[in-house]
């Protein structure tokens, strides 16, 4: 009896390790090598589109009808101006299709020699990406080059490839060419990808196909756990998740890397648990960076939510809509991490309270006391105003006196009402030429009437 999605994990499977081939190939020949320069638009695009092409070119091949939410589309690469990076995704686009066969693939898949796609068909398959996702039927979702400065870096990232149907996850695979395919040899031999299907179970194999293993998140052994988290800070609040150490006693560093790779370490134990805050409310999480790894910790034993204790909706488009940060741990730890997490936001927000609660509290003490300063200057003949200052005097008087006059009684007034340091009040006198024309930046309007007597503007 065949398995449900056998034929789908059998071609996402040979996707995903062709994609990786390449990704590792535009690596060693533009990143190591340094032949592409900024100029070339990086490398990353090169890897993105290229690794779009084949896996959208393979998935068309073996299933027409589906569509793809991708995170490319062609068409910047359609602008004559881009002509040469767009001949250099199409020959290393080629050069993965037309590879010799492996274990597992077929040439109806648009695969092996003499499968040369024209640039046209090539620029069409990243297009397929453009779907908008949704609640009903079946998609697939992918990212070509998960964690794009990792990428360059050479450390990790991932090709993650994940079936969505109904809105659920069924099916997802995470492509790791640079991690270890053992994690106690660091130096040992690299490239693996974490293949699940929904109530099949996990498991991670080699890139050559040559061994597999079933994965299981073990029980955490108390005063071990520590967290997995992303590289990038702009990625994720880590200030914050140090404040979660802090309130479950955890000592060990957290194991930092990008991409969805962090949620295959989850799987075989590497790490105890994955957090994921954002640095702003008003990010918008994309379902092709969770969906394969979300699955993934669901059918090795773990629990995933956002912060809120909500599970992950993948039916909403091509975002997560309002899951906001993520948690994703065995069954024996989740609960009290979700805890000392909601612990973390209350504290945030209790802050944030306080911290406008001050702000109106010196505003209303900066109001009451211009008040009162206006109050004892209108007193004295002088109105304050927008359209400058009004003075009634009875009289004649010495126009260049009174202002000094007037300079002075303001300095005292506006520097006791704000500053309240003598040192500080001299500091905001203008210079001499400019005491006729601003006191304070209020101006000091000559009267329309009589240049001698205050009466008027």
């Amino acid at each position: 009896m065949t398995l449900p999605y056998a034929f789908e994990k059998q071609v996402a499977l040979v996707a995903v390790r062709r994609a990786c081939a390449l990704t590792s190939s535009v690596f060693n020949r533009l990143v190591k090598n340094e032949t592409l320069t900024k100029g070339d638009k990086s490398p990353v695009t090169v890897g993105d589109y290229s690794a779009q092409a084949v896996v959208n070119t393979i998935l068309g091949r073996a299933f027409p009808a589906d569509p793809i939410v991708g995170e490319e589309d062609a068409a910047e690469m359609r602008q004559e101006s881009n002509s040469e990076l767009k001949n250099r995704i199409i020959a290393l686009a080629n050069e993965a299709l037309t590879a010799p066969l492996g274990p597992g693939e077929t040439s109806d898949w648009g695969l092996g020699p003499g499968q040369e796609r024209t640039p046209e068909e090539l620029m069409d398959a990243i297009d397929r990406g453009g779907d908008q996702g949704g609640r009903t039927g079946r998609r697939w979702t992918l990212d070509p080059i998960d964690g794009t400065k990792g990428f360059l870096r050479g450390g990790q990232y991932a090709v993650c490839l994940a079936l969505i149907v109904d809105g659920q996850v069924v099916l997802g695979l995470i492509g790791c060419p640079n991690l270890p395919v053992k994690s106690d040899e660091p130096d040992g031999r690299k490239g693996c990808i974490f293949v699940v299907v929904k109530g099949q179970g996990a498991e991670q194999v080699t890139l050559s196909g040559d061994r597999s293993v079933p994965l299981t998140i073990p029980p955490v052994v108390p005063g071990t756990l520590n967290f997995l988290e992303s590289v990038e800070a702009a990625h994720a609040d880590l200030a914050f998740n140090n404040r979660i150490s802090e309130l479950l006693n955890i000592t060990r560093a957290p194991a930092r890397m990008d991409s969805q790779a962090k949620y295959g370490c989850l799987a075989r134990g590497d790490g105890g648990a994955y957090l994921r805050m954002p640095t702003g409310t008003g990010y918008r999480e994309k379902i092709w960076d969770h969906a394969s790894g979300s699955l993934l910790v669901e059918e090795c034993g773990g629990v995933i939510t956002d912060s809120r204790g909500k599970s992950l909706d993948f039916g909403l488009g091509r975002s997560l809509g309002e899951n906001y940060g993520f948690i994703a741990a065995g069954k024996d730890v989740h609960g009290q991490v979700l805890a000392a997490v909601q612990q973390a936001l209350a504290e945030t927000t209790l802050l944030f309270v306080g911290f406008i609660l001050a702000v109106l509290y010196v505003a209303r003490a900066i109001s009451s006391r211009f008040q009162s300063t206006k109050a004892s200057l209108e007193q004295r003949g002088i109105t304050l105003s927008r359209d400058g200052v009004s003075l009634k005097t009875e009289g004649r008087f010495d126009r260049d006196a009174y202002l000094d006059a007037t300079q002075r009684g303001l300095v005292k007034a506006l520097g006791a009402a704000t500053v309240g340091s003598e040192s500080h009040k001299h500091a905001f006198l203008p210079p001499a030429d400019e005491r006729q024309k601003h006191v304070f930046g209020v101006s000091l309007r000559r009267s329309h009437g009589n240049d001698e007597r205050g009466e008027g503007h």
